[in-house]
This record gives structure tokens, C-alpha cells and sequence, in this order.
């Protein structure tokens, strides 16, 4: 049995950096069908697709705006069959649906689904036998706690739906999870350093062995941190999209993803932007090139294709009228720090004379070893006019994990923005 997730003979093999995983022309035809009957368009009027260069030529991008628009369809559409309904959270935007099927008497499990229970069980992810906390939020605006608990039930693994720690009753919780031998926690990555600090800060020892997470990175950081409170402990990254499920899967530290070419199609725009197609009839929105807002890799070996390099592509802001990213920020950390993977945020304010100030946090590395990274942030184009106009305020400094703030989804805010 296969107990990692990565390639093998990777020295040795061929890698090639590709724009696309596998097509085939017969479940994007299926997709575009059921599209273009949601969104009110003639039958024929769906384009023949037969190659790839068909389908880049005849079928357009989708953007966040037209999948809300496709799952409101979907929805509205489909009165007689039942759905688990969640949604994006709404802060930025009108909340848009995610969309889930229910199980129904006598339908069975598509060839995508039983391709991903065979894959976790194979790869020892989750295995019968197993006790698993499932740590991730339940609430409105998820359905992920759900939907892990239905993929554990297909394991064949006991589920305790632990959602989040609560505080006034910690030392209990991790008693209990103890007591019953829970040996796999599955969260957020916030939600995993909340519990890592509670069973170092009580001492309670709870047998985990395995730690899968998915919302978004980990980080070597937080990583260092699960490994030293669970020695030993394997950790699995499960890389998904909460509008179609999960899309490929890899052991945390290895900078791989194993694609599951079956049920997605990936490809890559000229600006590294991921463009994602769900091949799975079981999903109820037939999402075709959407974009999710990830920059990624692909590469191919004759294993399959793998995603290396996941960052979010949107996440930047404006100081002082200047365009800032975050990847930019990041970037130049791990360049003078050697972090390849640092654990950062940006903190926002406005200070009492009016000029913006922005504090660059960096996780798990001291102070002294921060002095090349304060000179390298402070010349970057984008910052260096604060200081030549004396217009703004750039710092760099250490920070201590417990310093990081959460979202209602329990995933780490990286820009927190208080500027008034």
C-alpha cells in the first residue's frame, strides 16, 4: 500500500511544465450541455468540441459572477431534488451558492466518487478503523464539515464532529478525543494550531497520527509546530475548491498535489492562473473553466499530473495608491530569511497623524534574522516612495503564532485592514 503522496523516481522521471491535464472531449461535451440548458440557450447552439484548441477557442473563461449566476439556475431549476446549501461568506459580496447533491434511494455513487474514497483508503489518508475528529466550522456558510463527514463514512472510518475547540470546556474535549483513541484530526490549518497550543498548554495527550487539512496553506511554520506537539505525525494536504469538492491530494512538505485527472480538468492561463473544469455528473452546477483565483503549476510525469506552487492570486492591496502583493512580500522573506514557505500577514492602520502605516508579520522567525528582509521590503518599488516622500510607515517584525488572527472559517486573514 502506497503510504505517500508524491512522485516517485522524481530525479529520474521526465517532468514537463504543461498548460493542461488530461482532456477528453466527451464529459466537457456532457458539461456544456447541461450548461447552456440551465442558462436558457438553445441546444444547438452548443459548440462541437472534439479537441482542446476546440474547447480554449469556443468556450469562455468563467468568472466568479457567471458561476453565481449558473448556481442560482441550478437552484431555482431543480425543485424536485434536494441540495446541502452553503455559500461564500458574504463580506465582500452578495453571498453565492455552493451546491452540493443529496444522496438519493438508488443512485449510485458515481465512477469520479468511488475514484476518490479508493484513493484515500489506498494512500492511507483514511482507512477503516480510523477515529477522526472533524474540526472544520459548521455553520451557514459552509458545507465542508459535512461533506468530510460524508467522505469518512465512504472510509469507513468513526467520525467525532468536534467542529472547533471550545475554550470554556478544552480540557474536556481533548479528554474525550483521548479517551476513544482519536488517531486523524482533519481542520483548517487555524484550526489545527488552536488545537496543537490547547494539548501542549493542558499536557493532554491525544494519539493523532495522521492530520489532513485543506482551506488554505499551511506553511512551514505551523507545520514545525504539528509535528513537534504530534511527533511523528503524517500530515496530508487535501487541495480544494468549495464550489466542486476536492481536486488533488499530497503529503504537506513534499510541494506536490496528485491531480485526480478523472474527475477534473485543470488548466493553467498565460499568467499562471488556474482554470478549473468538474468532470463529475454528480455535482449539481456544471462548472466549466472556471476560475477559483489560484496561481498555480502544472507538471506531468508518467505517473500524472501534479500541482506544485498553489498561491492565492488575489490577494493585494492598495498603500499609498500603490498596487501591493502579497506574494511580492512573501517572496522577498523567504529570500533573505531561507523560509521557503513563510507564514506571513499585513496589518493596516492609520496612524494619529494621518499616514498610513503597514506591518509586515512574519511567523516563527526572530527578529535578528529579520534585518536583510526590513531592507529588501523597504526598496521594493511599490513601498519605497512611504519613505521618500515620508508620506507612510513600512515595518517588518516577528510574530508569535497565537498572534494570528481567524476568520469565521477558521482560515488565517493574511491582510487585516484597520485603516480609517
Amino acid at each position: 500500500m502506497n503510504q505517500t503522496l508524491t512522485p516517485t523516481n522524481a530525479a529520474s522521471s521526465a517532468v514537463r511544465t504543461t498548460a493542461h491535464t488530461r482532456f477528453d472531449p466527451v464529459p466537457v461535451r456532457a458539461l456544456l450541455q447541461r450548461q447552456y440548458a440551465l442558462s436558457g440557450k438553445p441546444a444547438d447552439s452548443v459548440p462541437e468540441i472534439n479537441s482542446y484548441e476546440d474547447f480554449t477557442r469556443l468556450v469562455p473563461v468563467m468568472d466568479g459572477t457567471t458561476y453565481a449566476a449558473l448556481a442560482e439556475a441550478t437552484f431555482a431549476q431543480n425543485g424536485a431534488v434536494g441540495f446541502y446549501i452553503g455559500g461564500s461568506s458574504g463580506t465582500t459580496n452578495k453571498p453565492k451558492l455552493v451546491l452540493s447533491g443529496t444522496p438519493r434511494l438508488g443512485i449510485a455513487p458515481t465512477d469520479e466518487q468511488r475514484e476518490l474514497i479508493g484513493n484515500l483508503r489506498q494512500n492511507g489518508v483514511f482507512q477503516p478503523g480510523d477515529v477522526v475528529a472533524n474540526g472544520f466550522m459548521v455553520g451557514l456558510f459552509s458545507i465542508l464539515h459535512h461533506g468530510v463527514n460524508r467522505v469518512l463514512e465512504a472510509c469507513g472510518a468513526s467520525i467525532v464532529p468536534l467542529g472547533t475547540l471550545d475554550e470554556s470546556c478544552v480540557e474536556s474535549q481533548l479528554n474525550f478525543l483521548a479517551q476513544i483513541g482519536t488517531n486523524v484530526l482533519v481542520g483548517t490549518p487555524g484550526t489545527l494550531v488552536q488545537v496543537a497550543h490547547a494539548v501542549r498548554r493542558t499536557g493532554i495527550s491525544v494519539p493523532i497520527k495522521r492530520i489532513a487539512f485543506t482551506g488554505e496553506r499551511l506553511g512551514s511554520t505551523k507545520l514545525a509546530l504539528l509535528r513537534s506537539v504530534f511527533p511523528g505525525v503524517r500530515v496530508i494536504s487535501l487541495y480544494g475548491i468549495s464550489e466542486v469538492g476536492f481536486v488533488a491530494i499530497g503529503d504537506e512538505g513534499s510541494g506536490s498535489h496528485k491531480v485526480r485527472e478523472n474527475a477534473y480538468l485543470l488548466e493553467t492561463d498565460t499568467d499562471g492562473r488556474l482554470l478549473l473544469t468538474c468532470l463529475d455528473p454528480s455535482n449539481p452546477i456544471p462548472v466549466v473553466r472556471y476560475m477559483p483565483g489560484d496561481r498555480i503549476t502544472l507538471e506531468t510525469t508518467e505517473e500524472g499530473a501534479w500541482i506544485r506552487h498553489i498561491e492565492r492570486s488575489n490577494l493585494d492591496f492598495n498603500f499609498m495608491g500603490n498596487l501591493v502583493e502579497l506574494r511580492s512580500l512573501r517572496a522577498a522573506v523567504a529570500q533573505t530569511t531561507g523560509v521557503a514557505d513563510p507564514l506571513i500577514d499585513v496589518v493596516l492602520y492609520t496612524g494619529e497623524d494621518g499616514r498610513d502605516e503597514l506591518t509586515l508579520r512574519v511567523y516563527g522567525v526572530s527578529d535578528d534574522e529579520l534585518v536583510q528582509t526590513r531592507q529588501l521590503v523597504a526598496s521594493l518599488p511599490e513601498l519605497r516612495e512611504a519613505a521618500e516622500k515620508n508620506a507612510g510607515r513600512v515595518e517588518v517584525r516577528s510574530a508569535k503564532l497565537e498572534e494570528a488572527v481567524l476568520s469565521g472559517r477558521q482560515k488565517q486573514r493574511q491582510i487585516l485592514d484597520y485603516r480609517t
